[in-house]
């Protein structure tokens, strides 16, 4: 295995295909071919999957590729660290789903930090693909964001009391639970809470001490009381 080899499949892979890789590193494709089979013969794995479209990785390629991502970052930092030739600016990419609001943090982002030491890209694209980046190093960060439902509730008897009051700072806005009652399925089952009961009074104070409205609502979120 030889640092040349790892750049050949990093940049197949952002090619897409063995014949643009091969036009983009100046070499034949015969001979990147080549290449990469004998590294694919070396590690007894197949890092890519021929197609009549191109190539595309397979399981174990994705594993290989983060591997050989890190390889290649790291050998740039010390080449920067203690050899004389002049600072490589580091990427930074960002893979999302198409979203206004993630495109505008991104810019936000590049004026905060400049573009003197990254080279900052982002990247829109499917879910999949979002963790797929991640996963392979391709991108530093993913942005996936799930607007299917309206509401996120916490079942205190099981969580407790402490965790669901913190979960309202994570985006939980229904606390679901026992009221002027109580029930022992989840202490039995080994849940924080041994005595699950909390009455309205209570529940009420819960919410307001984590500085949120609590608000009594139906099934389907209709407001039924609102507690100042």
């Amino acid at each position: 295995m030889t640092l040349t080899q790892l750049r050949y499949v990093i940049e197949v892979v952002s090619c897409g295909t063995i014949s643009k890789a091969a036009e983009k590193l100046y070499i034949a494709q015969p001979s990147l071919t080549a290449a990469i089979k004998e590294l694919e013969n070396e590690f007894g794995i197949t890092i890519f999957q021929r197609t009549n479209k191109g190539v595309i990785l397979t399981a174990e390629g994705e594993e290989f590729l983060g591997y050989a991502r890190q390889v290649i970052t790291q050998i740039q930092l010390m080449e920067e660290r203690y050899g004389d030739t002049t600072p490589v600016r580091r990427q930074f990419c960002v893979s999302t789903q198409h979203y206004s609001f993630a495109v505008k943090a991104f810019v936000e982002m590049v004026k905060v930090l400049g573009t003197a030491d990254y080279e900052f890209a982002v990247r829109e694209t499917q879910t999949r693909d979002i963790i797929s980046d991640v996963h392979t190093l391709r991108s530093e960060i993913g942005i996936i964001y799930l607007d299917n439902f309206n509401h996120v509730k916490a079942y205190w008897p099981m969580i407790g009391r402490s965790t669901a009051q913190l979960s309202q700072a994570f985006g939980v806005d229904d606390l679901d639970g026992t009221i002027d009652d109580t029930t022992k399925i989840y202490s039995m089952a080994g849940a924080e809470e041994k005595n699950p009961a909390l009455t309205t009074e209570q529940l009420v104070a819960l919410i307001k001490d984590s500085g949120r409205q609590p608000i009594e609502r139906d099934t389907l979120y209709n407001v039924v009381n609102s507690f100042n």
